[in-house]
């Protein structure tokens, strides 16, 4: 793939303590195909890591752009100081926010790009979210959501109403129009504000056509798990990268006000109190505790 003239993309990254992880991602985005014509640069913020991440991703990526985390700010908080600095370096025509656990194709940069592109000559100005699938069993795992059914690939880009921020492509007509993402999100749940603030703001959201990559679940799960006590499953689902349920509850009010974010709430504590009385959601969206 050829750009028709010169552009620029800024990656956002961060990470926290799973070093080898954040290597391989990055060994997986400089040996794919970047379109001629893209300079690419990217901003990974290692929040505080203790397992020698960063004098690891300073030796083998010194290109790298690190920027130090204290430890506190998660992954919204680390993908806002991130987009922080990058933005502050020069004006991209492209911010793509990667997430350490994903190991992207050769080809996820292009397809993303060109599903770009078609979308633009369309007169939308989109959004683009990548999906992935397990390595092992080949299955989908992460997507974007269109009525609370996750999307697989198509072949061509879908139109969706929530997305996980595993890869995501924001142009900068998007990035002018909203800005970063939300402060009132510490860990989860900023990506699909994010999605929502966009759709609000007159910009449309899609699925990439292609899988982008590989990436296995989350499997902090323990707030709806019946293997767990009753204490083990309430803490989880207050637990930042668990249920998260009083940012979940914030964000249902913000978006759809004060007597469904309370339904919300009684939804997520019943299944805590009844797990077995659920079917299994392992496959939801990260930031998703409903």
């Amino acid at each position: 793939m050829t750009l028709q003239s010169k552009q620029t993309m800024a990656v956002l990254m961060t990470c926290h303590n799973r070093c080898e992880t954040t290597l391989r991602c990055l060994e997986r985005l400089f040996i794919s195909c970047i379109p001629t014509g893209l300079q690419l640069d990217v901003y990974l913020v290692d929040d505080g890591s203790t397992d020698g991440t960063a004098d690891q991703v300073a030796e083998r990526f010194p290109h790298v752009h690190a920027i130090a985390g204290d430890g506190t700010l998660y992954w919204a908080g680390g993908m806002r100081k991130a987009w922080d600095v990058a933005a502050s370096a020069k004006l991209y025509d492209f911010y793509l926010w990667l997430n350490d656990d994903t190991l992207i194709y050769e080809d996820a940069i292009q397809h993303i790009l060109a599903d770009y592109e078609c979308l633009k000559r369309s007169s939308m100005e989109s959004l683009l979210v990548g999906a992935f699938k397990d390595p092992d069993l080949g299955e989908l795992t992460y997507s974007a959501r269109l009525n609370g059914v996750q999307l697989a690939p198509s072949g061509t880009p879908q139109p969706c109403d929530n997305i996980t921020g595993n890869f995501c492509l924001v142009s900068r007509a998007v990035f002018e129009g909203i800005g970063n993402l939300s402060p009132w999100y510490i860990h989860g749940i900023a990506d699909a504000d994010y999605a929502l603030r966009a759709l609000k703001s007159g910009f449309s959201c899609h699925v990439v056509s292609h899988y982008s990559g590989e990436c296995t679940i989350d499997g902090n799960r323990i707030w709806y798990d019946p293997k767990y006590s009753f204490g083990q499953r309430l803490r989880g689902l207050y637990d930042l990268k668990g249920g998260n349920i009083v940012e979940y509850c914030r964000f249902i009010r913000i978006h759809s006000g004060c007597f469904h974010a309370m339904g919300s709430f009684l939804k997520s504590f019943a299944r805590v109190c009844v797990p077995r009385l659920f079917s299994d959601t392992s496959t939801r969206q990260k930031s998703d505790p409903s």
